[in-house]
């Protein structure tokens, strides 16, 4: 007996640093997060994520050992965050589930056949549910269930329109626009089998060939421009995509809020977007997304943890528990 009791206060000094670190990385075991990124297989099972949000993201802990993994899939991870790696190189993580991701590549479209086949069909897309993440283009999309025939969702570059007159466009040209963005569509095709029900889909499509590599003597462009047939809004709505602001706006809105405020509006995918490298946090509104954060997460996204609350939707006493600098209205 008194060396099993000997053997446990071992095990519990050698897990007391663990813990410390998970508390100065202002992580608990409560905390829950989740991130869009690539699978890295590096062989015998072994693997780690590069998350959109997170950066590298190490499972060091799982509670899916089943998970197989295929390298350069897209998913949709979800984990409890426990530490960040030396060097801020990215986070070592306990993995509660993955979504595999429907992942594709831009396919060209050249012929009136092609063109048939990839079909034009409308399809809803609700504003904030098309963003780029690394060099992805992710989007949320719902769509009417069909009965037995896959449906096809695909982005592809338009070769079709002339390059000089009455000649298409060289295949694998990246058609930069004057504007300095890519020029894609996305087209759906329902092949006419639809139901009466209604599910989401979610795909991710590789955009790595349009980014110069270092060899590369041309510059990254200032973003996409997406074409597609919306349900709402019709055929030929554009949504633009700049890389330093990620989250795609209706090009015509985009315009619209241009004129009126100028250029001072940065839109963000989520919550944890809006505060990323952010000296203070002001809440404006009480929905309920904003009212159970993971507060690990948001410290470890600020530059300060410092919350302005302007519905008093939070704890004075847990904020101050949780090491944030809190400031209320009213109260």
């Amino acid at each position: 007996m008194k060396k099993i009791k000997w053997l446990l206060g071992m095990l519990l000094l050698a897990l007391v640093p663990m813990l410390q670190s998970c508390d100065d990385d202002g992580y608990s075991i409560g905390d829950f997060s989740w991130d869009w990124a690539t699978v890295r297989a590096t062989g015998g099972g072994g693997y780690y994520l590069e998350g959109d949000r997170w950066g590298l993201i190490d499972p060091v802990a799982t509670s899916i050992p089943w998970f197989k993994p295929v390298d350069g899939e897209r998913v949709v991870a979800f984990f409890n965050p426990l530490y960040d790696m030396e060097g801020g190189k990215g986070v070592q993580v306990k993995m509660e589930g993955i979504q595999e991701l429907l992942t594709k590549e831009v396919e060209d479209m050249s012929t009136e056949e092609e063109a048939e086949e990839f079909g034009n069909d409308p399809i809803l897309i609700y504003q904030g549910d098309m963003w780029l993440g690394g060099k992805f283009l992710n989007v949320i999309f719902r769509q009417e269930l069909p009965r037995s025939e896959k449906h096809r969702i695909s982005l592809v570059q338009n070769k079709m329109e002339p390059g000089e007159p009455g000649e298409p466009s060289e295949p694998g040209t990246l058609n930069v626009d004057e504007d300095g963005y890519i020029h894609l569509e996305l087209r759906y095709n329902t092949y006419e089998d639809v139901t009466d029900y209604w599910g989401w889909g979610r795909v991710s499509y590789n955009l790595e060939k349009f980014f110069p590599t270092p060899k590369d003597s041309w510059v990254a462009p200032k973003g996409f421009k997406v074409t597609i047939n919306s349900r709402e809004h019709g055929e030929g709505r554009v949504i633009v995509l700049d890389l330093d602001h990620p989250v795609g706006v209706p090009e015509a809105e985009k315009d619209e809020c241009k004129r009126r405020v100028g250029e001072g509006v940065t839109y963000a995918k989520d919550m944890y977007d809006a505060v990323l490298n952010a000296d203070a946090l002001l809440l404006l509104t009480e929905w309920k997304q904003f009212r159970l954060p993971s507060w690990g997460v948001l410290k470890r996204t600020m530059n300060s943890p410092v919350i302005i609350d302007g519905r008093n939707i939070y704890d004075p006493v847990e904020m101050m528990e949780k090491g944030v600098t809190y400031y209320c209205i009213g109260r």
